[in-house]
């Protein structure tokens, strides 16, 4: 009978995996952490305690629609995008580490968003969890795994996103 070593199959299973990065190898303060190329993506969302965002193209090179969601009712917002969401992939498929935290801030709270990239293949996307900042640390947060670390990440980005169309979007998309 053969038997696989634990370890050597927890190294089979997290190479092709960018979420067991941090298992497998550290992340690189200093340098950017790039998890997918921003123009392979095709279909992002973004989760947060107000908001919900989903954006679809049908290929690279295509504007993305958008449609941005709020809690407490309203109607939903369509658009196309513009410059402003070019922007959001941008910073949320590179993020330029700064430093490791050293004491974890809170992990569940109204600052945190879960922005999800996808490039299209059958590969799951690349999901990571960002806190936008605060007057207590000044920086953007990102939670890899059980770690944090301050990441470069554009503040007017954080404008965007909470703006919805208006700020992210070339025009409405008109229905049909």
């Amino acid at each position: 009978m053969n038997f696989v070593r634990p370890a050597a199959l927890l190294i089979m299973l997290c190479t092709p995996l960018p979420a067991c990065i941090d298992e497998c190898t550290p992340v690189p303060v200093g340098e950017p952490l790039t998890l997918i190329q921003a123009d392979e993506v095709v279909q992002v969302v973004v989760s947060g305690a107000n908001l919900k965002l989903f954006a679809y193209r049908r290929g690279v090179g295509d504007a993305f629609d958008i449609i941005v969601v709020r809690s407490g009712g309203g109607p939903a917002e369509h658009c196309r995008s513009g410059p402003g969401f070019e922007r959001l992939v941008e910073a949320s498929s590179s993020l330029p580490v700064v430093r490791q935290v050293a004491t974890t801030v809170e992990e569940v709270s109204p600052e945190w968003f879960i922005i999800e990239l996808w490039d299209g293949s059958k590969r799951s996307g690349i999901e990571q969890r960002l806190r936008r900042p605060t007057s207590r640390d000044g920086g953007t947060l990102m939670q890899w795994c059980y770690k944090q670390y301050v990441v470069e990440f554009d503040p007017a980005v954080w404008d965007s996103v909470s703006s919805g169309c208006r700020a992210l979007g070339a025009a409405p998309a008109v229905a049909g």
